[in-house]
């Protein structure tokens, strides 16, 4: 019964991630398509005596994507911080939970 429950919470999970991988790639693809087609409207609008609306167009483009990837790498920190402050407490509580377990002395030897 145990084996049957980890079997389809395996399965559950992997279904998850591999949902999760398909999105980001649908999400980098249409950016990209995005990208590609504004990016030649804006070299259209250079070349055909309009340079400062091209290179206005151009300069949200390039924009957007620095702000996108900023914004991206700050989520990711903040996940990874939290990730790590669950994971710190939960090792305590655990560490309490065992009444056989002793603190562990730090390189000054307090405990």
């Amino acid at each position: 019964m145990a084996e049957r429950e980890q079997e389809h919470r395996h399965n559950v999970e992997e279904t998850q991630l591999n949902g999760a991988i398909a999105s980001e790639k649908r999400g980098v693809t249409s950016g990209l398509l995005c990208v590609l087609i504004i990016s030649t409207a804006g070299c259209f609008f250079c070349f055909k005596e309009a340079p400062v609306q091209g290179a206005s167009v151009i300069i949200s483009v390039i924009t957007a994507i620095v702000g996108t990837f900023v914004y991206g790498r700050r989520k990711q920190t903040q996940e990874r911080i939290e990730t790590a402050r669950i994971e710190a407490s939960q090792m305590n509580l655990q560490l309490e939970d065992h009444p056989d377990s002793t603190p562990v002395a730090n390189q000054e030897g307090r405990p």
